[in-house]
């Protein structure tokens, strides 16, 4: 910022400067004016000099030195008496043939020739470009000060942008290591109990312990399954810099998921609909997107009870792939939509709890899959009722996609 603000401030002094050297010029030049138009005239009967070329500001006096003495007058320029009389003892004290001086508000350029006891003075009165002179340095100096302020602004929203994502990437970690640790504590807890209670009783029998050795086992295959979710979110987590995005048909990718799935849909007594159109195509990552359906999948599964419903639409609209899937059930509370995609977070503690392998990671790993490829969700719930999320993908531009869809024509 401060590199950018002496640049400003150079450039404003150059500007400055090269306005401060014409106007100089100027002054100097109107001067010349003057001098040239009286200069050829007859300097000892200064009454019949004709004045014709003299600038509306200019003055030229002939003054009688011995009792300074005005002897005649030409031009436009005005003075009070006492104005003049003290510009003409200032000019006439002056060694200097050329020179500047200030009279009240007046800011006055003169050029004296002498001969014997006579003086020719001539004045310019330079007022107005001085003004404007001060006026463009406020200004520059009121455009400094905005220009400043505007990057001291910009430099801070930059700045921002720039530490936000590493903010919430150190953030997002700090929350990851505080609720994995809360996450594993209670396995760990009872894997510990359950080895203390075989060490106290190695004389028992073996069916005595089962029960122990099922809890172990158990609550290891809970830290295994937290551990791979864990995993998959830092994978969906750093998917830009790791996959080369192609044209992917999500179509198939979708029917292969429901297939896999159609048994846990037949174990819970779910009707399935589909209306899933052929070759709709997005850019992408097909392990990721298949990923992210059985995300979908699996969570309208976990929440839909038995005999209930679940339909699941992919079609093209507009200048995008939409993917729905929608399920029968309780629904979700309006004020807890806004947390779905939270890391850890579950809509229903009491039901993911003990044997459940369920750690509030789903959510969180689609969204950083669909962020990944710019897809963008909308979420629509009716308590006791349904719930839905739908899904957004880009189309791939039909120029560069050179599988045509029959159903989008």
């Amino acid at each position: 910022m401060i590199l950018f603000g002496v640049l400003i401030l150079v450039l404003l002094a150059v500007v400055f400067g090269l306005t401060f050297f014409r106007m100089s010029v100027q002054i100097e030049e109107s001067i010349e004016k003057n001098l040239a138009a009286v200069r050829n005239r007859d300097f000892l009967l200064p009454s019949l000099m004709q004045t014709y070329g003299l600038d509306s500001n200019s003055l030229v006096l002939f003054v009688n030195l011995p009792d300074k003495t005005i002897g005649h007058i030409s031009g436009d320029a005005h003075f009070s008496e006492d104005n003049l009389n003290y510009i003409i003892d200032e000019i006439v004290e002056r060694p200097k043939m050329n020179g500047k001086l200030k009279v009240g508000n007046k800011y006055l350029a003169y050029n004296k020739q002498q001969v014997f006891d006579s003086a020719r003075i001539i004045i310019y009165d330079y007022t107005l470009q001085q003004n404007s002179l001060r006026a463009l340095l406020i200004i520059l100096a009121g455009v400094y000060a905005a220009a400043l302020i505007s990057l001291y602004f910009i430099f801070r929203v930059s700045a921002d942008k720039a530490v936000r994502p590493i903010e919430n990437a150190f953030i997002k970690q700090r929350e990851l290591i505080a609720n994995a640790s809360h996450e594993l504590k209670t396995p760990l807890t009872i894997i510990d109990t359950s080895l203390s209670i075989i060490n106290a009783n190695k004389n028992e029998s073996v069916d005595f312990h089962n029960k122990w050795f099922e809890n172990i086992s158990l609550q290891s295959s809970r830290m295994s399954a937290l551990i791979s979710e864990m995993l998959e979110l830092a994978k969906a987590d750093n998917l830009n810099a790791s996959f080369i995005k192609t044209i992917v048909n999500v179509s198939d990718i979708l029917q292969g998921v429901l297939l896999e799935m159609e048994a846990a849909f037949y174990e819970n007594g779910i009707k399935l609909d589909t209306a899933i159109a052929e070759n709709i195509m997005v850019k992408g990552d097909g392990e990721s997107i298949k990923k992210l359906f059985y995300i979908f999948a699996e969570n309208a599964v976990k929440y839909t009870p038995a005999n209930g419903n679940i339909s699941v639409k992919l079609y093209y609209e507009k200048r995008k792939a939409v993917f729905s899937i929608r399920n029968s059930g309780g629904g979700i509370p309006r004020e807890k939509i806004p947390k779905l995609f939270d890391r850890f977070y579950r809509t229903d503690e009491a039901r993911t709890q003990g044997t459940s392998h369920s750690f509030g990671l789903g959510l969180a790993i689609a969204k950083s899959i669909l962020d990944s490829m710019d897809a963008y969700i909308e979420i629509d719930s009716k308590e006791n009722e349904y719930t839905e999320f739908v899904i957004l993908f880009k189309r791939p531009n039909p120029l560069r996609n050179p599988i045509k869809n029959k159903d989008a024509q």
